[in-house]
């Protein structure tokens, strides 16, 4: 089964588990509607009790879906990053911290933290179990907050802040996904304000040279796929560039280019002169991506990233050759 189309069915799976839990609230909700206008009491009587029922259904819902989402993540990243050790995690949640992102993941954390705790006090000294229903949706946003954060990405891509980079992230984002790309673009240059909040907790990047170089050569180290834009020649795609190959990490680079990929003829160690480096177009990305997810395997010393796209297009070529002979019998 191919990833794509694995994806669709994990992610109609995941997404029927909030959807009955949705329905089986608002079935309890009506028949307390129902019970409610039948009863001899006023309407504002019952009124407090119907609050606490839709309150408690519409909270573990959110709940649950976001519970889902991050168990989705969580075992689709493990799968194909062949497991993510706890210091992974926690350079991940470091490069969080000193990131934008930081203003909105841990920004977050006391409110959810307050949801809890707030839920859980008044179901016991009320006692009144739908109170419940705010601690069940705080602990599954601080779980998926947690998953979404300390995450190695899949994909890192290097570029400049430009709209056409913001939008090879956006694209790449979508093929990948419940996997991460991450990048360390200024998302002010997004094409609409709807683009930059998709992408914000993906953007790591930071407020001064210091820290986005720790940032860099901590996600080259963990990201099993780098793409870098070729076609970029600023000193910091510059700098990047010529630390994955004084690194040894070209078996894992790709480099994209939409024209003369100007980037592999920097001087004085021009990166083109590197056996290693794979060069292709947006398309040849996308069949790249694609045919690593499909086969499972990353990319190593031994087995690099041209050579798996080397076998995906001989594969392909198969697959069109039969196709063709059966089309002619």
């Amino acid at each position: 089964m191919s990833w794509s189309v694995r994806q669709k069915w994990l992610f109609r799976a995941i997404r029927a588990v909030p959807t009955a839990m949705a329905l089986a609230g608002t079935l309890f909700t009506l028949q307390e509607i129902i019970a409610a206008m039948n009863a001899t009491t006023g309407l504002l009587q019952v009124l407090p009790r119907l609050i606490l029922t839709v309150g408690f259904w519409s909270c573990s819902v959110v709940g649950c879906w976001y519970g889902c989402i991050g168990l989705y993540q969580w075992r689709e990243s493990t799968r194909i990053l062949k497991g993510i050790s706890s210091q992974d995690r926690k350079a991940m949640s470091v490069l969080c911290r000193i990131s934008e992102a930081n203003r909105v993941v841990y920004g977050s954390q006391p409110l959810t933290f307050t949801l809890g705790v707030i839920g859980l006090l008044a179901a016991l000294l009320l006692k009144e179990p739908r109170w419940l229903g705010a601690a069940v949706m705080a602990v599954g946003l601080r779980w998926w907050l947690w998953v979404r954060t300390t995450t190695p990405p899949f994909v890192l891509f290097l570029s400049t802040s430009d709209p056409r980079s913001i939008e090879v992230h956006r694209q790449t984002k979508h093929l990948v996904s419940p996997l991460r790309v991450v990048t360390l673009l200024d998302l002010g240059n997004s094409p609409s304000s709807k683009v930059a909040n998709e992408l914000l907790m993906d953007c790591l990047r930071t407020g001064n040279d210091d820290d986005w170089w720790r940032v860099i050569t901590i996600l080259i180290e963990l990201t099993p796929l780098v793409v870098v834009n070729a076609d970029a020649e600023s000193p910091g795609v510059i700098r990047e560039t010529m630390h994955l190959i004084s690194k040894g990490f070209t078996f894992k680079t790709v480099f994209l280019t939409i024209g003369d990929a100007r980037l592999l003829r920097q001087e004085p160690e021009p990166a083109a002169s590197v056996s290693s480096c794979y060069v292709t177009s947006a398309v040849g990305l996308q069949a790249t991506i694609e045919a690593i997810l499909n086969t499972g395997e990353l990319p190593e010393q031994r087995r690099t990233v041209s050579s798996l796209a080397r076998v995906s297009g001989d594969r392909e070529a198969a697959l069109f050759e039969a196709a063709s002979r059966r089309k002619t019998r």
